[in-house]
């Protein structure tokens, strides 16, 4: 199988949902971290991966994939594991209302201006009892979601 490497910034809305979806199906990935605010994304180096510049771009084999949500949509096709979308139609469409409620709400927050990281604030909407820190996150995570999407 073909590596993957995923070129992100901290774990913020836009970087975290891909790092989700990779970490849930298990997917053994290639973290390239990117410093936005030393304009990383605009080094050549990175517009040879990414000519956008944006940020989160995953590679797997040949092929370079950018925009989060697409990504975890691929991820989901892409590679065996646990389904994250569920089967039915309807069930499907209010996974990707949510989704997209999170990303208006991140995308209205200006950088700087957060009280805490976005990704925290994902990964607490996401569950129940919310978590601590983003470790707490990578190492629960995936199994909460699995939980609370078989309720």
């Amino acid at each position: 199988m073909h590596s993957v490497t995923l070129y992100h910034w901290e774990p913020n809305a836009n970087s975290g949902k891909p790092m989700l979806a990779l970490m849930e199906k298990g997917v053994a990935f290639n973290s390239h971290y990117l410093d936005l605010l030393k304009f990383d994304q605009h080094r050549p180096e990175y517009l040879a991966v990414n000519p956008q510049g944006t940020i989160p771009a995953m590679v797997h084999g040949d092929r370079v994939l950018t925009e989060s949500t697409a990504i975890m949509e691929y991820v989901d096709e892409a590679f065996p594991g646990p389904k994250l979308m569920p089967g039915d139609p309807r069930d499907r469409w209010r996974g990707r209302l949510s989704l997209r409620r999170l990303e208006r709400r991140a995308e209205n927050q200006p950088l700087g201006l957060r009280k805490k990281p976005m990704a925290v604030k994902l990964y607490t909407a996401a569950t129940p009892n919310g978590w601590k820190t983003i470790e707490q996150a990578k190492q629960t995570g995936p199994k909460m979601l699995a939980r609370r999407a078989a309720a």
